[in-house]
């Protein structure tokens, strides 16, 4: 077994902050703009509708989510996009989230559909930060990464391989583990870089509690990596680390 990467010694309180470009707000932009339809909506507790919204023409996350899934489920499609958004406690966690066991069969087919959507935002993004040096705009490169990864129940490790001129060359998910560890294989890493002619690689990794601080063994660990590389002249830029409460860069924090 390889070393893990690992946030078990912090105890951080988990936010539903999307402060990049990727919020709610421009993921509903996306969709487009659309009016309040004639629902007779009941306060839930969880989903707010207030009149002044709706009187200057702005939807609320259900009545979005419902002209998003009417096509699909017709009559049905506020009741789900209701529920849904009741289940999962925030459009954040619906969009982007890993979705559990549909409680009917129309949320099992509308949670396809919102996953194939997440899938089409992921491909996009990643076409984004292809067309120009990663360095080059932040905003995308965070939108790309948060969009993937923020979200996840799960720590993941990625690897995003780079060429000499700081262009993605491949981003690959290297291992995923359980919510406070994930696989991290050095050898692997060099390898896949060697392989692909790499002249660079960042790394990156999610934190399922809400920290985006490395912790002391994220902080070995990419030392580890970065010693292994320096000979054979491949260098790593930087070590990412992706939250719901946002993101952090390990060069730039001074750890590497």
């Amino acid at each position: 077994m390889g070393d893990e990467l690992s946030t078990h010694r912090h105890s951080y309180p988990s936010g539903d902050i999307f402060e990049s470009d990727s919020s709610p707000a421009r993921l509903r932009s996306i969709a487009g703009h659309v009016g309040i339809s004639g629902h007779d909506q009941h306060d839930t507790g969880m989903l707010r509708t207030q009149k002044g919204n709706i009187e200057s023409g702005v939807s609320s996350d259900v009545e979005c989510l419902n002209q998003l899934l009417q096509p699909l489920l017709l009559s049905k499609s506020f009741d789900v996009a209701r529920s849904l958004l009741i289940s999962y406690g925030s459009l954040s966690e619906l969009l982007l989230g890993t979705h559990t066991a549909a409680n009917s069969s129309d949320e099992k087919l509308a949670l396809s559909y919102i996953a194939v959507m997440h899938e089409l935002m992921i491909r996009a993004l990643r076409q984004k930060v292809k067309k120009s040096p990663i360095f080059s705009d932040w905003i995308i490169l965070n939108d790309y990464l948060r969009t993937l990864l923020a979200y996840k129940n799960n720590e993941c490790f990625r690897i995003l391989y780079l060429n000499t001129e700081n262009i993605l060359i491949r981003d690959e998910l290297q291992g995923e583990g359980s919510i406070d560890r994930a696989p991290c294989y050095p050898r692997r890493i060099v390898h896949r870089a060697l392989n692909l002619g790499a002249a660079g690689v960042i790394l990156v990794h999610n934190h399922p509690s809400g920290s985006i601080k490395a912790s002391r063994v994220d902080i070995r660990i990419t030392k580890q990596i970065a010693n292994i590389c320096r000979p054979l002249e491949i260098s790593v830029h930087d070590h990412v680390i992706v939250s719901r409460s946002g993101i952090s860069s390990m060069r730039s924090d001074g750890l590497l």
